[in-house]
């Protein structure tokens, strides 16, 4: 690993989690297609997925592997497990990558030489299409540093070295019920490597996720709890 960081010979796995992803799997293959630099291998992991979304992977050339726990957690255990990359980075099906994403993150881990990195997201489809949506994601990850004093991680847009992650791989929670995995991941993530914020990391995402207020309010109460139960801070419990 030293060695290709000298030589700059450092490859990167594309690890994509999905259940269910047929309607925007495609445009999500086709923006890691046209990067202005290729990744050493894109892989989607399916987790019992009942429509094409194995199907069109195959059928755009990606690397398939089948998870059959159901869960985040798993899908990306099992997809980061199998990156045979010496950078492993993360995107959502349901996003898309600007043409520089890869670019950017050899320039982050590679030539910076950082351990972890994450990036803001801009929102599609939102009223009017916010020309600056990507401001929530900066602003928000903004706080969580000032008040953890440490950076979480973006889950739809991140990257990783594999060595960091062959040290936490036996550690994180599995329970999605009770933690937000790519928050669980960095927390386990501090004992072992610095996480960094790069603003210029971007890519674009649908709003999915902010379904209504109850989804808000469970995002939010989940996130808590997880903190409260990492030791990370100390607050009564509240419940909803």
């Amino acid at each position: 690993f030293t060695l290709y960081c000298i030589i700059g010979l450092m490859n990167i796995s594309v690890v994509i989690p999905t259940f269910n992803e047929e309607k925007l799997l495609g445009k999500c293959l086709e923006s890691l297609q046209k990067q202005t630099e290729k990744p050493f291998e894109i892989i989607v992991v399916d987790n019992n997925s009942t429509d094409r979304t194995a199907a069109i992977a195959k059928k755009m050339g990606v690397k398939v592997i089948t998870e059959k726990q159901q869960g985040i957690s798993f899908a990306r255990n099992a997809g980061f497990n199998a990156a045979k990359g010496d950078i492993i980075a993360r995107l959502d099906a349901d996003t898309t990558a600007l043409p520089n994403w890869i670019e950017r993150i050899k320039q982050d881990i590679e030539t910076e030489g950082k351990d972890a990195v994450f990036g803001p997201a801009y929102y599609l489809d939102l009223p009017a299409k916010l020309q600056f949506s990507h401001l929530p994601s900066m602003y928000f990850f903004k706080l969580t540093k000032a008040i953890l004093k440490k950076h979480m991680l973006f889950g739809l847009n991140m990257a990783l070295k594999k060595p960091l992650w062959e040290k936490v791989k036996n550690e994180v929670c599995m329970d999605n019920s009770v933690v937000h995995e790519d928050f669980d991941l960095a927390i386990h993530l501090w004992k072992y490597g610095k996480i960094d914020f790069d603003k210029d990391l971007r890519v674009k995402t649908s709003p999915r996720r902010w379904k209504s207020v109850q989804s808000d309010v469970e995002y939010t109460t989940r996130l808590f709890k997880m903190l409260k139960s990492h030791g990370i801070i100390n607050l009564p419990t509240i419940n909803f």
